[in-house]
């Protein structure tokens, strides 16, 4: 089943139906989406287990792992579960490991302006107060907006060429999956309180 919406409606519906029914979640979608966010606290309110695959892929000061070193850790991180909550892309190395594993594709599908406001309040965020992501390493303006592979070019080129895959998947290959695509990003407390009300 697909649900496409922005009313709390649709979220109080989505979290019954993970709760009774999907064990394994995928949350996608283009960098500073805010992904990881949603995830956690979905997690959090489904008794899941959450990781974020930025944590397999980057070593400390930034150093990228192999993409083996990647996937076998990732493995031995999920295998003894039941449930888990992903969130990432990395579509290359983890289709055949996550995809062709999950219950329910998450995908938030918001418009690149939306994308380009949390990029940017996002990263200063981070630069300003030294927040650790990604493993423990830190964001810099330097890799955020001016290094030859900056994340703000980054999100320009991956953009149109993530909403091509995830169309093409969800019409195709991982059609079967339940898909829940996201247009707007959810007032997630709103969601969750008025959830914790009917439960």
């Amino acid at each position: 089943m697909t649900i496409i919406g922005t009313k709390i409606s649709y979220y109080l519906e989505l979290t019954s139906k993970m709760k009774l029914a999907a064990q394994k979640i995928l949350v996608v979608g283009t960098s500073c989406s805010g992904k990881s966010t949603l995830a956690k606290e979905l997690a959090a309110k489904l008794n899941s287990n959450h990781f974020d695959l930025d944590d397999f892929h980057w070593l400390p000061n930034w150093v990228e792992k192999s993409d083996e070193h990647m996937i076998n850790d990732l493995e031995t991180a999920i295998s003894p579960l039941t449930n888990w909550i992903i969130s990432g892309n990395y579509t290359h190395l983890v289709k055949d490991v996550l995809w062709t594993k999950a219950d329910t594709i998450i995908w938030l599908d918001y418009s690149l302006s939306v994308i380009m406001q949390r990029f940017i309040q996002r990263s200063f965020r981070r630069i300003v107060w030294k927040e650790a992501c990604c493993n423990g390493n830190y964001e810099t303006f330097y890799n955020s907006f001016i290094a030859k592979d900056n994340l703000f070019s980054w999100i320009l080129k991956s953009y149109p060429e993530r909403k091509k895959q995830f169309n093409e998947w969800r019409n195709g290959e991982f059609g079967t999956k339940n898909w829940v695509v996201l247009k707007t990003p959810p007032k997630i407390e709103v969601v969750f309180e008025s959830i914790q009300q009917r439960l």
